[in-house]
């Protein structure tokens, strides 16, 4: 009988000591904060009449080397997604805190549809230019990132600002392997990480006068960071000009452009002239426009806020001597 009492006690204690786990167990559960983070893609022009098409196969994207947000790959033409247009990638939870970088996977082997390659140009004669000629499957780009906070219940606006021309390199002399991705060092150069919410807008129209037949592009620098001797030369490593603009707009026929997505600040625009071979689809630097705002805007000091519109009326008086 004794040792039934015992044992019963025995039972209840051990019973008890359970209970107690259970419920520091219970305790240690943790709960992250998430916020959430819209993603979208855009693009900058690029000046090559004989491209039709930059396709860009994205197979992932990681905020600080973490989880990838993606769940399925996507493809996409960047050329579709100029002029302030973009393309939503989706919206996705994340734990709350800052984001120093991204990391962007690309595909360049296989698109979404499993067609090859994943990532390429095509042309106005119908072909595919593979931008990575490389037995890799993945190529791995790390981006710094601009102000990007999570906060809880709140969604953070980021996009990734792709700039063809500086990206996409050509060899006129290899028939074989004529457009490639620039080299890997280069490429954060080519494509901004920014936060919606701390960007604005330039839209504007120009008159052309005796260029209106001509390609012109319109670029944005920092305010007192062009230099004409150096950016209206050709870079040695890469062949491009103008390649310190922050961003870039194409003109188009009505003379209407769109500068989007620019860090809050003051900004220098430069139109440049180019001469449309049609017959050789090709592109020749002419000169800078001597440009000139209708309503007093200095086109050296046009001030932008974040989430506003600046809008400016430009008018010509023929190529600078």
């Amino acid at each position: 009988m004794k040792l039934t009492l015992h044992l019963g006690a025995f039972l209840c204690l051990i019973s008890t000591a359970f209970l107690h786990v259970g419920c520091d167990k219970e305790s240690d559960v943790v709960s992250i904060q998430t916020g959430l983070i819209d993603i979208s893609v855009t693009d900058a022009p690029i000046d090559n009449p004989e491209i039709t098409g930059a396709f860009i196969t994205i197979a992932g994207i990681k905020l600080n080397g973490d989880t990838n947000l993606l769940v399925n790959k996507v493809t996409i033409d960047l050329l579709a997604y100029q002029n302030g247009n973009t393309k939503k990638l989706g919206i996705y939870p994340v734990p709350v805190g800052s984001y120093q970088h991204l990391e962007l996977i690309l595909d360049i082997q296989q698109d979404a549809q499993g067609g090859i390659p994943g990532c390429y140009i095509s042309t106005v004669d119908g072909k595919k230019h593979n931008l990575a000629a490389s037995p890799d499957l993945l190529k791995n780009i790390t981006l710094p990132n601009a102000d990007i906070n999570i906060t809880e219940d709140v969604s953070a606006d980021l996009t990734i600002d792709f700039d063809l021309r500086k990206l996409v390199k050509a060899d006129t002399t290899n028939l074989a392997v004529k457009y490639q991705l620039i080299d890997d060092r280069d490429i954060p150069m080519a494509i901004r990480v920014v936060n919606g919410e701390l960007t604005g807008t330039i839209e504007g129209v120009i008159d052309l006068g005796n260029h209106s037949n001509d390609k012109v592009l319109v670029f944005a620098y920092s305010s007192g960071s062009f230099i004409a001797a150096s950016e209206t030369t050709t870079s040695a490593s890469n062949g491009l000009y103008f390649q310190n603009a922050i961003n870039s707009s194409s003109i188009k026929a009505d003379g209407s452009f769109t500068l989007a997505f620019l860090p809050r600040g003051s900004y220098e625009l430069i139109f440049a002239v180019y001469e449309n071979d049609q017959q050789n689809q090709d592109l020749s630097y002419l000169g800078l426009l001597d440009a000139k705002s209708t309503a007093g805007y200095l086109l050296k000091d046009v001030n932008v806020e974040a989430k506003n519109t600046v809008a400016i009326a430009v008018n010509t008086n023929g190529l600078l001597q």
